[in-house]
């Protein structure tokens, strides 16, 4: 069971789950960050700015010490998981739109021109640019994913590692507790007094 309000200390001790999963959250920041750095050359600025808004946060957290990386996991993961929302509005967004969803990963598609709707007039809609700024915002909806999940597991684990070190601090005490008596009672013989009869 996980305390929803434990407090973790500056000197807490990472849990195995977290140190196995921290190279994994890592590797899912840099990913985001190239995704951010791709969909800024391929003009998709709107998913980019939603990249960033994750991006910024989970790299500071990098950066940070155990202490202060598990206390700011929680609100990291629901930022992720706000803005993989966003992004799913933008990528169902730009499935609507021209040219469509049958040539969303097309080098070239030629479709009529809007201004021009009764003229036989194409226009090649796609591009080298648009094709990889596509494949760009699919691959943010994985990251910000899995940037979620990674942080909200890692915080998980800590909060359950905390939480059974709070038991064992109170517990352990209270055995000591019970074990103090026998220790007082050494050199002690029981049975050492006099004998005692029925008859008597």
């Amino acid at each position: 069971m996980v305390h929803p309000g434990m407090e973790f200390p500056d000197d807490v001790a990472p849990s195995e789950e977290l140190l196995q999963l921290r190279p994994y959250f890592k590797l899912v920041v840099y990913g985001l960050a190239v995704i951010f750095a791709v969909e800024v050359l391929c003009g998709m600025y709107s998913a980019a700015l939603i990249d960033l808004a994750t991006l910024l946060p989970a790299s500071i957290l990098l950066k940070q010490d155990v202490g202060q990386l598990v206390r700011n996991l929680v609100p990291v993961s629901m930022l992720s998981s706000l803005n993989l929302v966003w992004q799913v509005v933008m990528l169902l967004g730009l499935l609507s739109k021209p040219p469509g969803p049958g040539n969303f990963f097309k080098l070239e598609c030629k479709v009529a021109d809007p201004e021009h709707p009764t003229e036989s007039h194409y226009v090649n809609l796609c591009s080298a640019s648009t094709l990889v700024g596509h494949m760009a915002v699919c691959s943010s909806v994985v990251l910000q994913l899995l940037c979620a999940r990674v942080a909200w597991r890692m915080a998980k684990s800590m909060r359950q590692a905390l939480w059974t070190s709070a038991l064992l601090n109170v517990e352990l005490p209270a055995h000591r507790v019970r074990q103090a008596p026998s220790s007082e009672m050494q050199g002690f013989t029981p049975y050492a007094g006099p004998a005692y009869h029925l008859g008597d």
